[in-house]
């Protein structure tokens, strides 16, 4: 198994959005890091204030990671309309070193970016009326960014340049190595991939 990182999710939960009202997300670009002490053994909670979207972000990570049917319905209410730039959700991951010894390690949080161990994002883009596209590869978020910051300013990368950026152009050049973009024909196919990351079983339990 592996430990999740990092949580990020962009253009996403329009609170009220109807067709042909400006779309206004309340989660534009944010990264929640999750790793705990030193990337393994510890939960990590999050505080999030009410109303603030914690059962829409929680139901959005679960339909990445199930691709269950009911969840489907209630994300898609909350994703970004066709003409605006892809929602994003996207789940990193730091598969444990096989020789890591937790009881030797200090007991100091770390930056996730070095957690030990190997990470990979799992991730999936969305515009709504469409159906959406889920991806993974080997490495962290900044390996292929969805938005960027400047000061006060967030840009979102627009959907064809994060898609080469992840999966490349034709020829394979410039994607992320070893990355998987909208090749799983199925739930269950999907299943088996996420089976590297998480115990299925116990997201069954929670969706």
């Amino acid at each position: 198994m592996a430990a999740i990182t990092r949580i990020e999710v962009a253009n996403f939960l329009g609170d009220g959005y109807e067709p042909g009202k400006q779309w206004v997300p309340l989660y534009r670009g944010e990264t929640l890091r999750l790793a705990g002490v030193n990337g393994f053994g510890s939960s990590t909670a999050i505080q999030i204030e009410n109303g603030g979207g914690k059962t829409s972000l929680t139901e959005a990570c679960l339909f990445l990671l199930t691709r269950n049917s009911r969840l489907k319905t209630k994300v898609m209410a909350r994703v970004a309309p066709a003409d605006n730039s892809w929602t994003h959700i996207r789940i990193e991951f730091a598969e444990r070193p096989v020789d890591d010894d937790m009881a030797q390690r200090d007991l100091i949080v770390i930056d996730q970016r070095d957690v030990p161990g190997t990470s990979y994002v799992v991730g999936m883009v969305w515009s709504r009326g469409k159906d959406p596209v889920f991806y993974r590869y080997q490495g962290v978020l900044e390996a292929a960014p969805c938005f960027k910051k400047d000061g006060a300013t967030l840009h979102l990368i627009d959907n064809e340049t994060f898609r080469v950026s992840v999966k490349g152009a034709p020829g394979g050049k410039n994607g992320v190595p070893g990355a998987k973009w909208d090749t799983w024909r199925s739930a269950k196919e999907w299943e088996q991939e996420i089976k590297f990351f998480c115990d299925t079983e116990v997201l069954k339990q929670n969706v």
